[in-house]
């Protein structure tokens, strides 16, 4: 679970704090900083992973009032009943973004350090192999050392497992194959759920009779046969007459509303943070209420922690409790602060943040 993240000069991100529990819903103005957060884990997830480079994702990404030259962003993360620290810096120098220094240690251990390229694994530890090379400073050295220490694995696969969405059904694609991860934007939903019902039964099941409760006329969401050929459908009836109806031809809502329950099916099995923007956009009152009930029973039972950025006053309602405010201080920098309800009146939080009184 990530405890803490710490972030410095990114984006609109100035000695920047935050500390998180297992459920948790970010809310605040925009252009506070609540999506920035899961754009910069993404970032770090992306280099360690998939060993990206550094200038893609942090080049232009300093603060504009900012001239300092130097990114820091700190993760503490408890996996297996032990503490992971990490710490990376990102260094501009002119025509250049390198990883300036990265930093692992659990339990106040020290697993490796990175400096400019000059790696340093400690043999205190579990590392198999040279303790000391020269690496790059052109992405993480974490997809290097995952393989050679059974520590460093154990943060590689926290960060393989996080997943951010940010729905946006207007731009899924029908490319008649199955993905196993779901992109950020769900560009690929329609792959990723194919990959769902051909090599996860238990959740396709789940799935199917949880989208019979809330999605009028919905019989099943299998692989059809149409004249242009296979494709992902939902077969739905209506006064007794059935027909199948391909995934890209469904209404934004209802591509939204599928998903939705998809992503929370898969979590309730699958470690890891999970970060939902703005869940609510496309979907009806009616929907997201039994949606969230579903949100809490997955975060409680299930193995996931989940973070939840909405503006809407159902999630602000049901998950008060869960709320941390994002805003900009008098200096223009975005912190992020717990609700005080002994400070605020009794009214539901949404009606406190139409007054603007959230903020005691």
């Amino acid at each position: 679970m990530l405890n803490r993240i710490a972030i410095d000069n990114y984006k609109c991100f100035v000695n920047f704090e935050l500390k998180l529990d297992r459920l948790q819903l970010f809310m605040g103005a925009n252009g506070t900083g609540k999506s920035t957060v899961g754009q910069l884990l993404l970032a770090l997830r992306d280099m360690a992973v998939n060993k990206t480079n550094v200038e893609q994702h942090f080049r232009g990404s300093r603060n504009r009032w900012l001239k300092t030259s130097t990114q820091l962003a700190e993760l503490e993360v408890t996996l297996k009943g032990q503490v992971y620290s990490y710490r990376i810096s990102i260094e501009h120098r002119e025509a250049s973004v390198r990883v300036g220094s990265e930093y692992l240690a659990t339990n106040g251990k020290e697993v490796f350090s990175n400096r400019e390229g000059d790696l340093e694994a400690q043999p205190l530890l579990d590392i198999v192999g040279p303790k000391h090379l020269t690496y790059g400073t052109n992405t993480s050295a974490v997809s290097v050392l995952s393989g050679s220490s059974e520590k460093v694995q154990v943060f590689f696969e926290w960060l393989k497992n996080l997943r951010y969405h940010q729905i946006f059904p207007t731009v899924t694609l029908d490319q008649n194959q199955s993905e196993r991860r779901l992109n950020p934007d769900s560009s690929n939903a329609i792959s990723w759920l194919r990959w769902l019902l051909q090599t996860q039964p238990g959740d396709y099941i789940e799935l199917r009779d949880r989208l019979r409760d809330c999605f009028d006329g919905f019989l099943d969401l299998a692989n059809r046969e149409f004249p242009e050929g296979e494709r992902l459908a939902v077969e739905m009836e209506f006064a007794g007459k059935s027909a199948a109806v391909p995934f890209a031809e469904l209404s934004d809502g209802q591509r939204v509303l599928i998903l939705l329950h998809a992503i929370l099916v898969f979590a309730r099995r699958s470690p890891g943070l999970l970060i939902l923007d703005e869940p609510e956009n496309f979907v009806g009152l009616r929907e997201i209420e039994p949606w969230i009930s579903l949100l809490e029973e997955a975060a409680e039972e299930g193995p996931a922690q989940i973070v939840v950025l909405s503006h809407h006053p159902e999630y602000l309602n049901r998950l008060m409790d869960k709320a941390i405010l994002f805003k900009r201080q008098s200096n223009g920098w975005p912190k992020a602060e717990r609700l005080n309800r002994e400070a605020l009146p009794s009214l539901p939080l949404a009606e406190l943040v139409a007054r603007g009184w959230e903020d005691a």
